[in-house]
């Protein structure tokens, strides 16, 4: 992976990762229920690409809102199902994602 990105001239993250950035569980959680509806989904994803640019990531021009799509892991998944069930009122606003580019 790593001679991939080297040859493509692309820094990974030692877990290979394009970047890691902070984005709201908010908007992990609405993305996660938006599959059901096209428009809610759209607003989601530009919703957190927006986030991703305030938080310093360097997306390629191609991710425009209409164009990009954005997946949620198993793990990130299952991480958010169980955060659901917790009952504390302490929970974090904010989550560290790994994010990786494909294209």
């Amino acid at each position: 992976a790593k001679a991939a990105s080297e040859a493509a001239n692309h820094e990974l993250h030692s877990d290979h990762a394009h970047f890691i950035c902070a984005v709201q569980l908010s908007s992990c959680k609405s993305l996660l229920r938006s599959a059901k509806t096209r428009s809610k989904h759209i607003q989601i994803v530009s919703e957190i690409l927006s986030q991703l640019k305030t938080g310093g990531v360097d997306l390629p021009p191609s991710a425009d809102d209409a164009s990009c799509t954005i997946q949620l892991g198993h793990h990130l998944t299952s991480l958010l199902w169980l955060e659901g069930k917790l009952k504390s009122k302490k929970r974090s606003q904010y989550i560290m994602v790994l994010g990786y580019v494909d294209g």
